[in-house]
């Protein structure tokens, strides 16, 4: 189960990371301000697709989506995506044979990534990247630098124009991703990734419900604080998502440690006097929840 499982979330994360392209390309421009009236900004014909990518992380909506993949990719479900006051949640289920329906869902803050998965299967739970990995958006900004984003035209999707764009290169080897961005919120409205090789399309995404407005419980995870830990370094970082206060964590069947942290934060603590041969679990509790980590020496 658990390769299966391995598998469905690098799937997963494959989609995510379109789904989050847009987030992450907004780095690479200044932010407009908007227009009065819904929060929206003015439709500019010839806007870059980072400038246009930037609204997306800055304007509130919540948008469905009709999925499809070939391959593997099909036992995806159908994603919706959540965007309120700089938090976006990107919701996916899956269904892999013999392992039954995964609840997949990824919060988006600033520079914190929190993927959590709820099962029918042995696995639940939240997770961060790994310890190695920096706390911020350079896993997926090395690779937007290397894209080339070349504008093809305007289309209306669900009554709204949007702007299209074809993205080369990159991770895109032997394929392209033409992708329409809302001409307003800079939100994902169609795309679709083409392989000339194989001639055929790998897989497509179109917006099939659109609303202006988000609540903030739209993006509220149900834990509070995530442990990853790593054996190796004998460390664990505690994340931190929309709770600031009192922290606990406990190494193994060790005393608990309290800690203060605030909202949305990321912190890294030394755990080398708690360690064991073998298997090693970090539980942490904030605000009436809990969530755990393991790893093997």
């Amino acid at each position: 189960m658990y390769l299966s499982l391995l598998l469905l979330f690098y799937l997963m994360n494959r989609l995510t990371f379109i789904l989050v392209l847009v987030v992450v390309a907004s780095g690479c421009s200044s932010m407009e301000t908007p227009d009065s009236g819904e929060g929206q900004y003015r439709i500019q014909e010839n806007i870059s697709f980072s400038g246009l990518a930037s609204r997306a992380e800055s304007t509130d909506y919540h948008v469905k989506y009709d999925y499809n993949g070939t391959g593997p990719l099909m036992y995806i479900g159908e994603p919706e995506v959540y965007s309120y006051d700089g938090t976006r949640k990107v919701s996916r289920p899956g269904n892999l044979p013999g392992e039954g329906m995964v609840n997949y869902t990824v919060y988006y803050r600033n520079d914190i990534e929190i993927d959590c998965a709820e099962g029918s299967g042995e696995y639940s739970g939240c997770s961060t990247l790994p310890i190695d990995v920096a706390p911020s958006t350079d896993h997926y900004s090395y690779r937007i630098e290397r894209f080339n984003a070349t504008k093809k035209g305007l289309e209306t999707h669900l009554g709204r124009e949007c702007n299209m764009y074809r993205l080369s290169g990159g991770d895109f080897i032997n394929s392209y991703l033409d992708i329409c961005l809302d001409s307003r919120k800079g939100f994902i409205s169609f795309m679709e990734m083409y392989s000339p090789e194989y001639n055929r399309t790998v897989e497509e995404m179109e917006a099939v419900s659109y609303s202006p407005e988000a609540s903030k419980n739209d993006v509220r995870p149900s834990v509070k604080a995530v442990p990853t830990i790593d054996c190796y370094e004998e460390k664990v970082n505690i994340t931190t998502t929309d709770y600031s206060g009192e922290v606990k964590f406990q190494v193994n069947d060790g005393d608990n440690r309290t800690v203060e942290m605030s909202e949305w934060r990321v912190e890294t603590f030394n755990i080398s006097e708690g360690m064991e041969d073998g298997e090693n679990t970090v539980r942490a509790y904030a605000g009436g929840s809990s969530d755990s980590s393991l790893c093997r020496m």
